[in-house]
């Protein structure tokens, strides 16, 4: 399954490169010359966070004969020299030398504005025609789409890894059957201390994943989804740096659950469920959002980039939260003489107010 999971990984990498084979190839890459203004002066991006503008100056004298190409899931407004030349939205070129004929001087100064702007969605560069060539292939990779292709591997190695180390742990945390069976099998891992060292190496696994998820959804949401401003990313190293603080994020909160449940099942005097119930809340996430991380893969290689499906994704891990509440329920009705008052108690403090909570940090 594993070595099927590779395969997928590197045809999806080739077809990204085959797909990209369009009439052009990125010539050079404008990121690097983004700026931000502040204070009466411009700073590069790198100094200073841009608030809603970036601004690059374009030579025409080093890009004769070619477009620039602006692409934003989102809309955005372009300037030529404080002239508004209109609002577009996913992809829009204009032709260098026609730019040359309309603004007199041997550059111009580009301003994109877009409301609430993630730098890491907006892609500027120069493009140029493309030329058959008999012993290459395609065009080259955006730092965005190294990043996810990487990424990708690097968690598939060290899942990879973990599994060879604790096979058996590894089959029981996809064990599909057990995450919704009502009786739960007694499986020896399931019964072991949640904070040992085997348990630990799979709940980072589960912290990448979420987090390599989520950085890849964030960007490319619809206007209105505030949470990516906070994990934005302007370059191959910066988007690891971001992806591994969002995975942080996850482990932290998987360390809170923990305690949540841990503490509240004593409260509510439910001992012995603790282990079977964080255990199959991690067992669900690592099934199912690892296979809807595959499909994201997938899309976004392919240039998916329609803001809906990636609101859809989002949706995705909400939904999977939702069902996991229904079945906790199912799988602890009947599993001890609780009232029904206690049982309902108990999920809303575990499951239901930080479903709610996730929703209004996701949605809001």
């Amino acid at each position: 399954m594993l070595r099927y999971a590779l395969y997928i990984i590197v045809v999806a990498s080739l077809m990204n490169v085959v797909y990209g084979q369009e009439r052009f190839t990125v010539e050079r890459d404008l990121s690097a010359d983004w700026m931000t203004f502040d204070d009466g002066e411009y700073f590069p991006v790198d100094e200073r966070t841009p608030d809603n503008t970036v601004y690059f100056h374009l030579d025409f004298r080093e890009s004769r004969g070619r477009y620039l190409a602006v692409e934003c899931a989102r809309p955005f407004f372009i300037f030529f020299n404080g002239r508004l030349a209109g609002e577009h939205v996913e992809r829009v070129m204009f032709s260098i030398d026609s730019l040359a004929e309309k603004y007199s001087g041997a550059e111009v100064l580009v301003a994109i504005h877009q409301r609430n702007l993630n730098t890491l969605a907006l892609r500027t560069s120069v493009l140029a025609p493309r030329v058959e060539q008999a012993d290459g292939l395609g065009r080259p990779a955006t730092w965005m789409n190294d990043f996810v292709i990487f990424a990708g591997l690097l968690i598939i190695v060290y899942f990879v890894a973990a599994s060879r180390l604790n096979p058996k742990l590894a089959g029981d945390y996809l064990d599909i059957a057990n995450i919704v069976a009502l009786k739960d099998a007694e499986d020896s891992h399931a019964n072991a201390r949640l904070t040992n060292s085997s348990n630990l190496q799979f709940y980072l696994v589960c912290s990448l994943l979420l987090g390599y998820y989520l950085f890849i959804v964030f960007p490319y949401l619809p206007l209105g989804y505030t949470i990516a401003l906070h994990f934005k990313a302007t370059s191959f190293w910066s988007a690891f740096g971001q992806w591994l603080k969002l995975s942080l994020v996850v482990f932290v909160a998987f360390a809170i659950k923990i305690a949540l449940v841990f503490a509240l099942t004593r409260l509510f005097d439910m001992r012995g469920l603790t282990r079977v119930h964080f255990f199959n809340w991690m067992r669900m996430l690592l099934v199912t959002m690892g296979g809807a991380t595959v499909v994201l893969f997938l899309y976004y290689v392919l240039r998916g980039r329609d803001a809906n499906i990636f609101a859809g994704f989002l949706t995705t891990l909400i939904v999977v939260l939702i069902i996991w509440v229904v079945v906790l329920f199912l799988k602890l009705f009947g599993r001890r003489d609780h009232s029904m008052f206690h049982l309902f108690s108990y999920i809303c403090a575990t499951e239901l107010i930080p479903l709610f909570v996730t929703i209004k940090v996701f949605f809001r």
